[in-house]
């Protein structure tokens, strides 16, 4: 049996937030990386590398 969330997909790193099964390229016309291959990414979180977002703390009331 095959894990899908292990299976290598691929994602644009150009802010356009691309995500594919193939290695295909980033066809969204306002990406910095428009026309460029996607790449590799292999993440079992979702989060493509990126750090995961941190809540911010509540601003204590004065």
């Amino acid at each position: 049996m095959v894990d899908d969330k292990m299976v290598t997909h691929f994602v644009c790193k150009g802010g356009c937030g691309g995500v594919s099964p193939d290695a295909d390229l980033c066809q969204a016309p306002t990406c910095s990386k428009f026309n460029a291959p996607f790449d590799p990414c292999g993440c079992t979180d979702g989060l493509h590398g990126a750090p995961p977002k941190t809540e911010e703390p509540e601003e204590a009331a004065l």
